[in-house]
């Protein structure tokens, strides 16, 4: 019988549904099983997966035959299909938590069953096999009776020539060594028969599992019973030997690692354990030469190996390891030397000689024996630091040298060792000579920022020296000074790090940092430089204990000439306003700028104006800033000032026009300083900038006369004939902005008893009809601007007739949603109209 796909579907989902599956469990099941019959791979396949879906609930289902599920799977196994093939693991794996399902095995030759998995070509299916195994091993009433054959197995899946199906059979075994079932399996002489044969075997791989399961074998809490009476060790030791360098290299892994265990470290040591390593530390291959000290590291551990091994000769050979061609070797005989004196302190002639050797090797060996070198003396020190209290001041010294020209990797472990020295009681004695040798390598060394040395400098007092300001100060001067912008970049990057640090300003003192503060300002003109020195000048501003510096340099000065050069590039400008704004923000600095040329303040009035967004910003803060401050308005109030606006006003450019109206409007909100913008020819201006093209530019000008109107002595020029009208065409203008900003313009009227009267109810019905404008931002406007005039005595009368009433009514029923307007007739209502 063939189902289609989509009952099969139907009937998974079924199985999904507990009421269902209580109901229809045992039909559900032969139906499945039905379909695992199928010629049809596919629906095989498909019926697999609703069968892995009804085990998945069998511990909810009971009406499910557990025990025949059971059958089916193991049925399932000799499947032409391998993704058949490993449901049916799964299957299997998921029930055999379920007694019954362990209990219906019994009667079953499992390892008759499974064997075949694990001869399956395919790796994958391999591994599915002994992680299953792995699974029923931990079931003691399982185990017990597949202890053998799963034992059996998992040796011979080691040697198996699939890397992952190595390591699963590795992990396998190392269960099966944890369950109790099979301690009488492991005593047994044959399962080391079985290791034996295998050492012996031809095969590399098989070889070398023996040796990756012996050690198993023989965790301290496990029973060696025959390894020391058998011919393994003798086995492996013969492999030592062996012209496959791996298959070495595992015989010798493998006896370090029996070697954990007292009693098989005896049977090794009477087989002449040390004189072979001893031999292979001599051999012509280096990496068998790094691989006998690597193996020594091992063994170190065992108080009789060391009592064996630390012989002055040996310490001696050792010394001379050093020096050997292979930097693994040189750096594992050190890990050997640092181990004995560790566990026995190394006799005073031979320490002197190793921390000799030590010195050179941190000087002059390749990076990576450099790191391990320094990564080693932490380990000397730690635990025996008393020792080495001769040798401190020259190891600090030696690392500073190695974190001022080594590479990162190298500097961070060199750190770790220098805050241990640092702060060593007795501290380490470091010469003047010694500091400045290594701040000068540090500051010329490649890294753009090589600060941790630094810091560690700085915060141990290694810096305070009276002499080293000077010293440090003619460096970083001669550095600055250098054709080599790099060199110039590394010098400023240096002293803004250590500025940052309060400590480093008190030892150094103003009158060396104010000479290298104003030696980089002068950078500022250097293209190649000048992003540097603003993030230096940034930083300083931005500590307290720097800015009294920063103000007796004539950085302004500086600033201001290089804005107001002829031909001033985009990223000068944009750099130098940035800053400048950064320091204005100071009113100290504020003052300074009030004592520049009126001439120097026009670069910055005029970039108002600049078509780069930043500048302008940056510009138009500093103007907003002067103008805050009394000392600067006579900076400001100049007749120079008054001609850049006209012109800005005059020119071709929208955007030039733009920031002469921002400039102005700024001027007009400054009582003292809106004299500026009084003169009839910059009042006739901005007047005519409401005829502007450009909609922007007539939005800025209307927010012009909303400034300018505050002061009584300038709002008589907007009574002039026609002036008026103009602002009220506005009201009919296309852009939105520009009808709010005419507005606020009336708005501003209102509030002058001088232009007042100018709001007559004929011009009033213009903003009335704004009340149902299209946009509600113009809406919400316009109703403010009702609600300020009606709130005023003599203009609510002559402006509240029957019509503006019914416009108002209209409105609301139109657009309730407006807040104001509704307001605004409430208003009325109040106040009887």
């Amino acid at each position: 019988m063939h189902l289609p796909s989509i009952q099969i579907c139907s009937l998974t989902e079924s199985i999904l549904d507990p009421i269902c599956c209580t109901t229809l469990g045992p039909a559900m099941e032969a139906a499945v099983v039905l379909l695992l019959a199928d010629s049809n791979f596919h629906i095989r396949e498909r019926a697999m997966r609703a069968f892995v879906e009804l085990v998945q609930h069998a511990g909810s289902h009971p009406t499910i035959a557990l025990d025949k599920t059971t059958c089916v799977s193991i049925s399932m196994l000799a499947d032409s299909n391998n993704i058949i093939k490993h449901q049916a693991i799964q299957t299997l794996t998921t029930i055999i938590v379920y007694e019954d399902v362990r209990t219906s095995l019994t009667g079953i030759d499992l390892m008759d069953v499974f064997s075949p998995l694990f001869e399956d070509p395919d790796p994958e299916l391999r591994k599915a096999g002994i992680k299953m195994f792995g699974v029923f091993a931990t079931h003691n009433d399982l185990c017990t009776g597949l202890a053998r054959g799963i034992l059996d197995k998992a040796v011979q899946l080691l040697g198996d020539l699939n890397f992952d199906v190595q390591q699963s059979a590795r992990q396998l075994f190392e269960i099966l060594l944890e369950q109790s079932a099979l301690s009488t399996v492991l005593c047994d002489p044959r399962m080391l028969e079985i290791i034996n044969t295998m050492v012996d075997n031809d095969s590399w791989a098989v070889k070398q599992a023996a040796m990756t399961a012996l050690p198993l074998f023989v965790k301290p809490n496990r029973s060696c019973v025959g390894i020391s009476s058998s011919q393994i060790i003798p086995t492996i030791f013969a492999l030592l030997d062996d012209e496959d360098i791996e298959l070495s290299f595992a015989a010798l892994e493998c006896i370090v690692d029996l070697c954990q265990n007292d009693d098989l470290w005896k049977s090794c040591e009477r087989c002449g354990l040390i004189p072979k390593i001893i031999s292979m530390c001599q051999d012509s291959s280096p990496l068998k030469r790094e691989a006998a000290l690597e193996a020594i590291v091992g063994l170190m551990p065992h108080a009789e190996f060391r009592q064996l091994y630390s012989t002055s000769e040996i310490m001696l050979e050792l010394l001379l390891m050093l020096d050997d061609a292979a930097q693994g070797v040189q750096l594992a005989a050190l890990s050997v030397m640092g181990l004995l004196h560790y566990y026995n302190n190394l006799p005073p002639f031979l320490l002197n000689e190793l921390m000799e050797k030590i010195f050179v090797m941190m000087a002059e060996r390749p990076s990576p024996v450099k790191k391990g070198v320094v990564a080693a003396i932490i380990h000397f020190l730690v635990p025996n630091h008393d020792h080495f209290i001769p040798y401190i001041s020259r190891i600090t010294v030696q690392l500073m040298k190695v974190m001022a020209h080594s590479q990162q990797e190298i500097q961070l472990v060199a750190k770790e060792v220098l805050e241990f020295l640092m702060t060593h009681d007795p501290p380490p004695m470091i010469t003047l000579d010694d500091v400045m040798t290594t701040v000068v390598a540090t500051f010329r060394s490649e890294d753009p920022v090589n600060s941790d040395l630094l810091i560690l400098l700085l915060e141990h007092g290694f810096l305070s020296d009276p002499l080293i300001a000077p010293a440090l100060t003619e460096e970083l001067l001669s550095m600055l000074a250098d054709p080599d912008p790099n060199t110039k970049e590394k010098a400023l990057n240096h002293f803004r790090f250590l500025m940052k640090h309060e400590n480093f300003v008190v030892y150094f003192g103003s009158v060396h940092a104010l000479e290298i503060i104003t030696q980089s300002s002068w950078l500022l003109k250097d293209p190649d430089i000048h992003i540097s020195v603003h993030r230096l000048l940034s930083a300083l501003n931005n500590l307290k204990h720097c800015q009294s510096l920063l103000l007796a340099t004539d950085i302004i000065d500086t600033m201001m000439t290089i804005l107001s050069a002829k031909h001033l590039s985009l990223q000068f400008a944009q750099h130098t306003l940035e800053s400048l704004r950064s320091l204005v923000a100071n009113d100290d600095f504020c003052v300074q700028l009030a004592t520049c040329t009126p001439q120097a303040i026009q670069s910055i009035i005029t970039l108002v104006g600049h078509e780069n967004p930043a500048i302008v910003q940056d510009a138009h803060g500093i103007i907003m800033t002067l103008a805050r401050h009394p000392q600067c308005h006579s900076l400001l109030s100049s007749s120079q000032t008054v001609e850049s606006l006209y012109s800005m006003l005059s020119d071709q450019e929208p955007v030039v026009r733009i920031g002469g109206l921002r400039n102005a409007c700024i001027f007009a909100h400054r009582e003292a300083i809106c004299t500026i913008i009084a003169t009839p020819k910059i009042i006739q201006k901005v007047l005519f900038t409401m005829s502007d093209a450009n909609s922007d530019v007539i939005e800025e000008s209307l927010q012009t006369i909303i400034a300018l109107v505050q002061h009584k002595f300038i709002a008589t020029s907007f009574t002039a004939n026609g002036t008026f009208q103009k602002i009220m065409s506005m009201l009919r203008h296309f852009s939105p902005a520009v009808r709010i900003a005419a507005l606020q313009v009336i708005t501003a009227f209102a509030h002058q008893d001088d232009l007042r009267s100018l709001i007559t109810p004929p011009a009033m019905k213009k903003f009335w009809m704004l009340l149902i404008d299209p946009h509600k931002s113009v809406r919400q406007a316009a109703g403010k601007c009702a609600r300020i005039c009606l709130s005023i005595d003599d203009m609510r009368r002559s402006l509240t007739t029957s019509s503006t009433i019914r416009l108002l009514i209209t409105k609301i029923n139109g657009r309730a949603d407006d807040i104001l307007v509704i307001d605004l007739v409430k208003h009325l209502i109040v106040d009887g109209i």
